[in-house]
C-alpha cells in the first residue's frame, strides 16, 4: 500500500470496499459496496500475473451511461518493481457507468 499512498499522496485514507475473490466477481456487489463513496482506486491481477489498476474521483453510479466532469483519473500498471502511469487528458475525469460491469473507464 506505500506505493499506492505514493501515487495518492500521504494524507489519503485508504479502505478495501471489494474483493473480487471474496464476493465471486459480481458486478453487482461491486456496485453495492462501491458505489457513492468518492474517489476509488481499483487494483486487478490478470491471469498472466500482470497487477493494473485504475484511479477516479468520480464516484462510481449504478445508473449506466459515460460521466465525464473536471477531477482526475488515470490507468497504471506495475511493470519491474516500477509503476506506469497513464493519465487522461485535459483535468478531466471520465468513466463508464455500466450496472453489469465490474469496472469501465473512459
Amino acid at each position: 500500500m506505500n506505493l499506492v499512498r505514493d501515487i495518492l499522496g500521504e494524507n489519503q485514507r485508504l479502505n478495501i470496499m471489494y474483493i473480487g475473490s471474496q464476493h465471486s466477481f459480481s458486478a453487482k456487489m461491486f456496485h453495492q459496496l462501491c458505489d457513492d463513496k468518492g474517489a476509488t482506486i481499483s487494483i486487478c491481477k490478470s491471469e498472466h500475473n500482470h497487477i493494473f489498476g485504475f484511479y477516479t474521483d468520480v464516484p462510481w453510479k449504478y445508473d449506466g451511461g459515460f460521466k465525464s466532469q473536471e477531477g482526475r483519473a488515470f490507468l497504471f500498471k506495475f511493470q519491474d518493481e516500477e509503476v506506469v502511469i497513464i493519465e487522461q487528458k485535459n483535468n478531466e475525469a471520465c468513466v463508464w457507468y455500466r450496472p453489469h460491469y465490474l469496472i469501465a473507464d473512459g
